[in-house]
């Protein structure tokens, strides 16, 4: 009953083991958001599906609308409220170095206020790496950030998918042959010489 008990426990261990690599290795695109510090606070870029399929489990691809914005905070975490678009120059996207939406393009959203509480909705016509590039205006100072997006085929995005599944299925199919090998080489009485 002890081995029974060392093989169970090792195989619990053998399988988080498994189950940690493959949630650190495998990317999850369910929500966009990163962060970028500048000179006395913090800015967080939120990106996701407007029409989430499948309960968001989409990443953001292309074709499909987007919903943007962005969010700043002080270092010690207090909401910084006193932040503007800057106007003319407010928000540009480009693909490779190429413009694909200028700030003209986003002057709808500022018509009535600089507020930076908005969401910004777009479509991505085409995969690929995008840079957004935004500009602030904060106690007189412009405060820039550039924000990179990976926009993704639905094709894509369900090959990758569908290599990740496999790649979990085969380590829980090895995790159980090794468990049972283990079972079997522990439960065999050792031979007295």
């Amino acid at each position: 009953m002890q081995r029974f008990k060392k093989a169970i426990a090792l195989l619990i261990l053998i399988f988080f083991i498994v189950y940690s690599a493959i949630a650190i290795f495998i990317k999850k695109d369910d929500l966009l958001a990163r962060e970028k510090r500048f000179d006395g606070g913090v800015v967080t870029f939120v990106m996701v599906d407007k029409y989430p399929l499948w309960e968001n489990k989409y990443p953001i691809l292309a074709g499909r609308e987007v919903v943007f914005g962005y969010y700043f905070e002080y270092l010690n975490g207090t909401e910084m409220s006193d932040v503007y678009y800057k106007l003319g120059n407010a928000i540009e996207i480009k693909k490779d170095e190429n413009t694909t939406s200028k700030p003209s393009d986003f002057a709808k959203y500022f018509k009535k206020s600089r507020d930076i509480n908005k969401e910004i909705n777009y479509v991505f016509n085409e995969s690929g790496q995008y840079k957004i590039i935004s500009q602030f205006e904060h106690k007189n100072n412009t405060i820039t950030t550039e924000f990179l997006v990976e926009v993704k085929t639905k094709d894509k995005y369900d090959e990758e998918r569908l290599k990740g599944s496999l790649v979990t299925v085969g380590s829980f199919i090895l995790v159980a042959i090794f468990a049972i090998y283990l079972y079997e080489k522990l439960e065999k009485p050792k031979s007295k010489n």
